[in-house]
This record gives C-alpha cells, sequence and structure tokens, in this order.
C-alpha cells in the first residue's frame, strides 16, 4: 500500500505551503528527501523527512562549494545511506554535488574536464542521475558545447570516467548513440535511457539492451522500475514477466493519476512522484516488509456515499488501533481500535467534507 509523505499543499519548514514537490529519493537511514518550491514560486529548496518532520537542508540563497555563485534549483536527488546527492542549478552554473556529513561537495560541474578528453562539461543537466552509495551516474547532454555527450561516473571523491558517450555503438547495431537521458546504478551495474532504448552496462563495460523507457531506477542489480505515462512496471533481468506496481490511470488519495515523473526504488521498496489530473503533485512511497516493521496490509479504499471504507487483514489475539489526523503535521487521533481473530474486517469512516490522513497501528 502506498503511504502519503507530502504533496502540494502540505507546510513547509517556514510555515508556507509547498506550490509543487518533486524528486522524491527512496528512504534510507531512517530518512528521505526530496525539492519543492513555496512562498508564490520564488523559493526552491531541498528538504529531508525524518520521522515524519520535514527540514530545509539547501535552499536558493545557498552558495555553492567551488566557484561562488548561489543555487537556483534542484534536480534529481537520490538518496543512499545518510549520503544524498542532487543536481542543481546555480547563477554560475550547473552540476552535481553531494552531502556528507551535512557537509556539501562538488562531484561534477561545468568547470570539470571529461575524462579523458580535452574539453569541459557544458551541458549538465539537473536530473538524469542514479547513485549506489559508491557513486554517482549521470548524463551530459549536447547544448552544443559539450564535446562528448554520453553518460559518465563520478565517484564521492570526484574521480570521472566514461560508461558511453557519442562514438559508442548500440549493441545489436551499427548505429551508435546520440542522445543521453536517465541513469542509475546498482551493484555496479549502470542502467541508461538512449535514442536507441534502455541499456544496462555490466562492471566489465559489456552492454546488454532492455527496451525502451524514459524513467527508470534500478532496485538492484537485477531488478529494474520503469515508468511511462501513468505506469509504474518492475522487470527483472533474469527474465521474469513484468509486473505492474502502479496501472495505468491509478487513482491515489482519490485523485486520478495522469502522469509519473519520478520512480526511486531499492530492493522491493519504492517512492514515487506523480502528477493528478486537478493539477496537483504528490508523493508516494511503498516500503516492503524487510524494511518497515511488518505490520497489516490493508485493502484497497473505496468510497461509498461519502464513506470510506477498506479492509484491514487482522490476526488472533491482536490489538488494532484506527488513527486519524487532520493534516500530516498534526498529531494522531485513534479513532477505533479492533481486537484481530485472524479474519479481515471492513473499516467505514465517514470522510464527506473533511481530508486527512488514516493509518492502522498494531500491537
Amino acid at each position: 500500500m502506498l503511504n502519503t509523505l507530502v504533496f502540494t499543499n502540505t507546510t513547509a519548514p517556514d510555515g508556507t505551503k509547498f506550490l509543487d514537490v518533486f524528486y522524491p529519493t527512496d528512504e534510507t537511514d531512517g530518512a528521505m528527501n526530496f525539492s519543492g518550491s513555496s512562498r508564490d514560486g520564488d523559493h526552491f529548496a531541498l528538504y529531508e523527512i525524518r520521522g515524519g518532520k520535514i527540514t530545509q537542508l539547501a535552499d536558493n540563497s545557498t552558495v555553492r562549494p567551488r566557484g561562488g555563485g548561489t543555487f537556483t534549483g534542484f534536480g534529481s536527488l537520490a538518496r543512499q545511506g545518510s549520503v544524498l546527492t542532487f543536481g542543481a542549478g546555480s547563477t554560475l552554473g550547473a552540476g552535481h554535488y553531494a552531502i556528507v556529513n551535512g557537509v556539501i561537495k562538488v562531484l561534477a560541474d561545468e568547470a570539470a574536464d571529461l575524462p579523458g578528453l580535452a574539453g569541459n562539461f557544458a551541458g549538465l543537466p539537473s536530473n538524469f542521475v542514479g547513485f549506489d552509495g559508491a557513486s554517482l551516474v549521470f548524463a551530459a547532454v549536447d547544448l552544443g558545447l559539450t564535446p562528448k555527450p554520453g553518460i559518465y561516473r563520478a565517484d564521492l571523491a570526484g574521480n570521472l570516467t566514461k560508461i558511453a558517450d557519442i562514438d559508442t555503438t548500440a549493441p545489436g547495431s551499427t548505429r551508435k548513440f546520440t542522445r543521453f537521458g536517465a541513469s542509475d546504478v546498482a551493484g555496479g551495474y549502470v542502467f541508461f535511457s538512449t535514442d536507441r532504448g534502455l541499456y544496462a552496462a555490466a562492471p566489465d563495460g559489456t552492454l546488454t539492451g532492455l527496451g525502451g523507457s524514459d524513467i527508470l531506477s534500478a532496485a538492484s542489480p537485477d531488478l529494474v522500475y520503469f515508468a511511462s505515462g501513468a505506469s509504474v512496471v518492475r522487470v527483472k533481468m533474469s527474465g521474469a514477466v513484468p509486473e505492474e506496481v502502479l496501472p495505468d490511470a491509478a487513482r491515489m488519495d482519490c485523485r486520478q493519476v495522469r502522469s509519473v515523473w519520478q520512480v526511486d526504488a531499492q530492493g522491493d521498496d519504492i517512492v514515487i512522484g506523480v502528477d493528478f489530473t486537478d493539477g496537483s503533485t504528490g508523493i508516494f512511497a511503498n516500503l516492503s516488509p524487510s524494511s518497515a516493521s511488518p505490520g497489516p496490509q490493508l485493502g484497497q479504499a473505496i468510497f461509498v456515499r461519502g464513506q470510506l471504507q477498506f479492509a484491514l487483514p487482522t490476526d488472533a489475539g491482536k490489538s488494532y488501533q484506527v488513527e486519524f489526523k487532520a493534516t500530516l503535521n498534526g498529531s494522531w487521533t485513534v479513532v477505533q481500535t479492533i481486537m484481530g481473530d485472524g479474519s479481515a474486517k471492513t473499516l467505514t469512516f465517514a470522510v464527506s467534507g473533511r481530508s486527512g490522513f488514516y493509518r492502522v497501528t498494531w500491537q
């Protein structure tokens, strides 16, 4: 079941409301991150959610660590352990950065030398990145200035290597790559999208074609998530049948999903960023039992005549508390207690004219 973390109109740390939220990461080390805008759209910042509390890490008044200038916007975020990486524009150019022990450091920017070539990166979009805790993979695109558009890897010390560029021939073809997009890395394997489709690069450099997708996330060397339009699918590279995680045009928080703009996964855990047909945005998470305390798997919520209904499977002898709060930063209140008997209980709550959040705890 996907749980709401933050969405448009959630209260930001400065007391204003988020206008938009972007680029959610998966949860590691007890926290996850996202970027957002507030204050009539003139404030952009990086945030962390830990224990339900939202904290700002950097914003468009923060001075970047090399060459001066302030950040002007934040792109794709990736988190492993306590390390966060992010892409950002600035008043003096774009780059990729990491926050390590609270300190922002440069991994690659437009002053960095292309590995093995004369010239610098001159087209670094602040998105299209992946991070596995040891290295960041990213795309350099052709803005008429970059000598070699391609996919590159940077370690936390800022050392750069090439994965593929416009001189690389696509597997099973005589044609070379010309454009590069999203990328991710897991267990030494690099996944990236191009004008020729989606590819995996093994640690020895061997390339394998995987199909086509614009949005991807590698949960492990054998498990990749793809997003296309308003759906999300996961595929095992070992050949298992693709499994739909988010059906096309699904409803979440009573709103219909129009498109998926971000997927971040580790193992069976996944965070999805979506746009709704009403113009709002949201970030949702699904954590597997291996990464969180085992608990009840709630059935699909439905609405009947102003009432919310969902099924709660129970275990005999366990006590379950249904809790509610009106706002993300509010306090939980117990609204119903159920004693488990091994059967599934259908729970019904009047929700007409109000909004908020429900959760179930147990003991």
